[in-house]
């Protein structure tokens, strides 16, 4: 059995999914993190301010320079989580024209949604779901904040229609406001004849530990959350002590009652 753990970019699948990792890991399951928008930026792209700011705050240099640090980060993360990790080659949103925090969060721009949200359930398809067996678990983001690239990637779910556990991971740290979590799921955890169920996954202290450590690797984002290692790492033992561990949702059959059946039965078939 394998678990597959899509993150919209390097560190989405550590920061949310980093403690499950590292206790399935410590048991002998795979785990496969497969970073989606861990392309280069298009070569001719013009460097707009909003895509500097980016890249000074990070410190890892110009264009396909940065992306390929982002992705060493990510490997070094994926190692200290005992997972493996492959790339796809789509560009993140900052570098698809998304300008500025309200253009990047909220609804995905319509090309994307034509283009990139088809290109990449092909992709799934016919490259990972090959890999993909029905009793795997795949993981994906619920788009608790409504960042484009995770409100993409996590509607990518409709490549594994046949899977049978797929779950939705509360993405951090977006979740650190409960609104922002009961939004998503009222947004997006619903379909007929079924029922959204939450799920905790308990993470002790060894796997905290290494969660810390995975983070850590993410030298060039901790300052857009933390100020420094330390402060990430109280942060991250806090929130995980107030939430009782990392939290997914899933739908699953809803019980069906003798006076709902036929409609039930009806909504799931159409």
């Amino acid at each position: 059995m394998t678990h597959w753990f899509f993150s919209p970019h390097p560190d989405d699948a550590a920061l949310s999914c980093g403690g499950q990792i590292a206790s399935l890991t410590r048991v002998g399951v795979r785990c496969v993190i497969i970073t989606v928008m861990a392309g280069d930026p298009p070569s001719k792209m013009t460097v707009t301010p909003f895509i500097a700011e980016h890249w000074t705050r990070w410190r890892l240099g110009t264009g396909a320079a940065v992306t390929a640090a982002r992705r060493a980060e990510d490997r070094d993360a994926a190692q200290s989580l005992g997972a493996e990790i492959t790339f796809l080659d789509y560009p993140e949103a900052l570098y698809r024209g998304y300008e500025g925090l309200a253009n990047l969060f909220g609804t995905p721009k319509m090309d994307d949604m034509l283009t990139l949200f088809y290109d990449l359930v092909d992709k799934i398809q016919r490259k990972t779901f090959a890999r993909v067996r029905l009793s795997d678990t795949v993981h994906l983001p619920l788009g608790v904040g409504e960042h484009a690239d995770h409100l993409i990637v996590g509607a990518a779910g409709a490549a594994f229609r046949r899977v049978r556990d797929v779950r939705y991971y509360v993405d951090y740290p977006y979740s650190r406001q409960p609104e922002r979590v009961a939004d998503a799921v009222t947004k997006r955890m619903h379909a007929p004849g079924r029922i959204a169920r939450e799920i905790v996954i308990a993470v002790d202290d060894n796997a905290l530990r290494t969660k810390i450590e995975a983070v850590a690797c993410f030298r060039s984002q901790i300052k857009s959350f933390w100020p420094d290692n330390a402060a990430m790492a109280a942060g991250l033992r806090q929130d995980m002590q107030m939430n009782g561990g990392e939290h997914e949702w899933t739908l699953s059959a809803a019980p069906i009652k003798e006076s709902e059946h036929d409609r039930i039965i009806t909504s799931t078939t159409d």
